[in-house]
């Protein structure tokens, strides 16, 4: 593995990356079009997705998953076989230039790093390449409507989502030749999660964390029960206290640090930073250990 790896990192130096960053429904996945055939830009990363003009060439869709946890698990690759897939399918294109979209830099930087990708060399706010009426625009569509994009034809999405498509529209790049217009097409689809409102975005994170917490303690040991979550978000990280009940009459000795070690070590794998974690750990008659 790390042999294959190495030989991908060697065939895919060289090779320029480029990001763009925008909060979830401002019109990230519309404005790669435009920003690809600007820079030359021959594939887009964009929700577990590798795109190449309008094909899919790897990876399932986040808009596929159904909820909204699951879905931030896709766009970041967290599976091993997807990610190991997506490098791998990669490693095979012939590009010189790649993009990829996230919704904060933590998040592109994590998919950089676990594709084996170069540093970026120019990064993009969706505020650099939209205008404030386009972002309003692109999130009454998703907010009211539901409506996400993804930049490729509708063909290629129903192959394997026709389900979610809702509309396809045709985009032409503006050119002062008309004859040379160059058109790609959208996909408008309504995923199978519901959408959050930017007013519950908060309260949604905070059950996203607690949902995280617990599975990292189940993995931790079956026995493990999360009674109880309090999280208090700070700049940057959250503080957080976790009260576990074992279910069992088991020895758990030492493991309380070994426990918040690997809390700590898998949320931070999905960019979530605490400053402060504390774990109590009480017996099946609520003793604490």
């Amino acid at each position: 593995m790390k042999r294959i790896l190495r030989h991908v990192q060697w065939k895919i130096g060289g090779r320029k990356v480029f990001t763009l960053v925008g909060r979830s429904g401002t019109g990230k996945s519309f404005r790669s079009k435009l920003l690809a055939e600007k820079y030359g830009i021959e594939l887009i990363i964009d929700d577990g997705l590798l795109i190449r003009g309008d094909s899919i060439i790897e990876g399932h869709s986040a808009k596929k998953q159904d909820s909204f946890l699951s879905a931030i698990r896709t766009a970041i690759f967290d599976d091993p076989d997807e990610r190991y897939a997506m490098i791998q399918a990669i490693a095979k294109q012939r590009f010189k230039r790649i993009l990829v979209l996230g919704t904060s830099e933590k998040m592109v930087s994590r998919i950089i790093s676990r594709l084996y990708l170069p540093r970026p060399c120019k990064s993009f706010l969706i505020e650099d390449v939209a205008t404030q009426e386009e972002i309003a625009a692109a999130i009454r569509a998703r907010t009211i409507e539901g409506k996400h994009v993804i930049p490729v034809a509708h063909a290629e999405i129903s192959k394997k989502h026709s389900n979610i498509i809702y509309d396809t529209i045709k985009v032409f790049m503006k050119k002062s030749i008309p004859w040379q217009q160059k058109g790609f097409e959208k996909t408008e689809v309504q995923p199978q999660f519901n959408v959050p409102e930017p007013s519950k975005e908060k309260e949604l994170q905070t059950k996203a964390i607690q949902a995280m917490i617990e599975e990292s303690v189940a993995h931790f040991d079956p026995v493990f029960e999360v009674k109880k979550v309090i999280l208090k978000p700070l700049k940057p990280g959250y503080s957080a206290l976790v009260r576990i009940k074992i279910a069992e009459d088991i020895s758990f000795g030492k493991s309380t640090g070994t426990l918040k070690h690997t809390i700590i070590r898998d949320l931070e794998e999905r960019d979530v930073v605490f400053e402060d974690l504390l774990v109590e750990v009480f017996d099946k008659n609520n003793r604490q250990l």
